[in-house]
């Protein structure tokens, strides 16, 4: 009994094997997407020209055309990981809020029209300490 128990098992086994082994036939079909496809909270790496590089973390909509090829990507609430600053901006960039920008250009504007050497200075000064910034690390 022990004997044609084993023989059966080793059958069964055998023909499991044998099956899994065959080639499958068939045709493979490619999907072309259309239309928008959307993700949450994906990483999103941004390559540029000459070493650029920026990483963020955001939701994404991805559109394409009729062809299968990405027409435009949307971003919602990206948030900046990490980056390098092409190398086409020379010794980094120098980043500034809106406001202080806004001042910036306030005071060189008075400056202008006052002829007043020490508020350019002071301007002077304030964007000789506000850079550069050539990437970050994460």
């Amino acid at each position: 009994m022990k004997k044609i128990l084993a023989f059966m098992l080793c059958a069964a086994l055998a023909l499991m094997c044998a099956g899994c082994a065959g080639e499958n036939e068939g045709e493979a079909v490619a999907v072309v997407p259309t239309g928008e496809i959307a993700a949450e909270s994906v990483v999103v790496n941004v390559e540029t020209d000459n070493n650029g590089y920026y990483e963020f973390w955001a939701d994404a909509t991805v559109y394409f055309n009729d062809d299968g090829v990405i027409e435009w990507i949307n971003l919602e609430d990206p948030v900046l990981l990490a980056f390098q600053v092409s190398d086409d901006y020379e010794g980094g960039v120098y980043i500034y809020s809106a406001a202080e920008m806004d001042e910036i250009l306030v005071a060189l504007t008075e400056a202008l029209e006052l002829g007043e050497t020490d508020l350019l200075q002071s301007v002077i000064d304030s964007l000789s300490t506000g850079g550069p910034i050539e990437g970050a690390s994460t």
